[in-house]
C-alpha cells in the first residue's frame, strides 16, 4: 500500500518554510501524534519515503482525476474490468509511452479514496484514441502530467 501525499496546505507550509506549521496542519489533517507528523514533514522536505500515515486519506487526488479524464475510453474500461496489464498495453499504443509512463499513469489512476485501492474510474473522456484528432493535446497534456508526477515522486 502506497501511503497517499501530504495535503497541499502542509506542502505549501513546507515550502514556505514554516516545518512548525506544516506539522500543526498535518497532525489536523490526519489526526497523528506528534513524532510521527514531525517525521512525515521532515521526511518530504528531505525527500525520503513518507512513513505509514493511518490517519491520512486522500478522497480523491487530483491526479488520479486529471490522468483519468486524459485516458481513451478503452484503457478506462480495462481498468474497470480490472484488467491492469491489458490498461497499461492499451496506454501504450493509443499514446506511444513507454512502459514506465504507462504503469505510473494507470496507478496514478487506481489510486483514490483508500490511498492505495482501485477507485472507479469516471467516465469523462469519448473519442479521445489513436484515431482521434485531439491526441497531439493529449499525448502532450499526458507527458506534462507524468513529468509533474515524476517530479513530485522523485524530486522532492
Amino acid at each position: 500500500m502506497t501511503t497517499p501525499p501530504l495535503p497541499q496546505d502542509v506542502i505549501d507550509a513546507i515550502v514556505g518554510g514554516n516545518r512548525i506549521e506544516a506539522i500543526r496542519r498535518l497532525r489536523e489533517a490526519a489526526r497523528i501524534d506528534l513524532k510521527t507528523a514531525h517525521d512525515a514533514v521532515e521526511a518530504w522536505a528531505e525527500g525520503r519515503p513518507l512513513p505509514p500515515l493511518p490517519g491520512l486519506s486522500v478522497s480523491s487526488s487530483a491526479l488520479s482525476q486529471t490522468a483519468a479524464s486524459l485516458l481513451p475510453d478503452d484503457v478506462l474500461d480495462a481498468l474497470r474490468g480490472g484488467q491492469r496489464i491489458e490498461a497499461i498495453k492499451r496506454l501504450r499504443e493509443a499514446t506511444g509511452l513507454g512502459l514506465k509512463e504507462a504503469k505510473d499513469l494507470i496507478e496514478a489512476c487506481e489510486t483514490g479514496a483508500t490511498g492505495g485501492a482501485a477507485a472507479p474510474m469516471p467516465t469523462v473522456v469519448s473519442g479521445r484514441g489513436a484515431g482521434s484528432g485531439r491526441l497531439p493535446g493529449a499525448l502532450l497534456a499526458l507527458v506534462v502530467l507524468v513529468a509533474l508526477a515524476a517530479w513530485w515522486w522523485f524530486g522532492r
